[in-house]
């Protein structure tokens, strides 16, 4: 009878175990995604370039003079990336995910991460990210084991904070790249229909009125880009922040991963992830 009784508890012990390593799994897939980010960076890295009919000779010069250091910029930035991205993998793998293939992720992890401070990316940032990388290439070939996910997670959180708050720092340098260009947009177009009696009044020829129109036009969609642009930048900063939360509560309760309620919380943590990642997608 004793001997079932203890059969019988090593199973549901058994049982908890995987359904709460299920759930480090779940955080880990959803926090890989870092729903945006990549398309952002591309975004910014080509933003001096793609609206240049828009600005004034000035601002065109300067664009022209700061181009070279963003395309300089764009391969650290996404390298940041990359390093949580695969440190996320790894720990899935390390919970049990079947379905990550880390032959070629773990590729140029050694590489440092410059640090371009102008766009948001520091020194602290940077080297947390190589952190990151270190740490993936020595954990990336172990198998499953819980221990293994206890030993990660608390050698990597103060890497990994400093790296979801870097790159929350990185998005706002975005947000405030794309208000100067919506600016330079609406100043565009502002200061330009200025110059049209048809803008102000009914009078003009009918060429002008249907320029007025069209310029009216124009500027809608442009502002709808914007409007996009700067939602999806939110949905990714809160992405970060769910990232961010969900590690620290990982290394927190690491100890403790039998638990239920821990499990459940972690798992609501990956659908806010996803969450995000469906708003970007709509945004699209």
């Amino acid at each position: 009878m004793k001997l079932k009784f203890a059969l019988v508890a090593a199973l549901l012990l058994l049982t908890s175990a995987c359904a709460d390593l299920a759930a480090v799994q779940d955080y880990a897939k959803a926090s890989a995604s870092v729903p945006g980010y990549d398309e952002a960076t591309k975004e910014f890295g080509g933003r001096f370039t793609r609206n240049d009919a828009y600005r004034s000779e000035a601002t065109r010069k300067d664009a022209q003079a700061r181009g070279p250091e963003r395309e300089r910029a764009v391969p650290a930035l996404l390298a940041v990336h990359k390093n949580l991205q695969t440190y996320m993998l790894v720990l899935g793998k390390l919970a049990g995910a079947q379905t990550f293939n880390l032959d070629k992720q773990t590729e140029g992890l050694q590489k440092a991460v410059v640090a371009f401070p102008p766009f948001g990316l520091d020194a602290d940032t940077a080297n947390a990210a190589g952190t990151l990388g270190r740490l993936v290439a020595k954990w990336a070939l172990l198998g499953i084991q819980q221990q293994y996910v206890i030993e990660l997670v608390t050698e990597a959180d103060p890497s990994v904070q400093t790296v979801t708050a870097g790159m929350r720092q990185i998005v706002d340098a975005y947000r405030v790249d794309l208000a100067n260009e919506q600016r330079d947009v609406d100043g565009f177009f502002k200061s330009n229909l200025l110059f049209i009696p048809a803008a102000h009044s009914n009078s003009g020829p009918p060429r002008d009125k249907l320029l007025v129109a069209l310029s009216d036009e124009r500027l809608r969609e442009k502002t709808a880009e914007f409007d996009a642009h700067a939602a999806r930048l939110g949905e990714l900063d809160k992405a970060l922040e769910k990232i961010a939360y969900g590690h620290a509560e990982l290394r927190r309760n690491v100890n403790n991963l039998s638990s239920r309620e821990f499990a459940t919380a972690l798992k609501a943590i990956a659908q806010e992830i996803w969450a995000a990642k469906g708003q970007i997608d709509k945004l699209n």
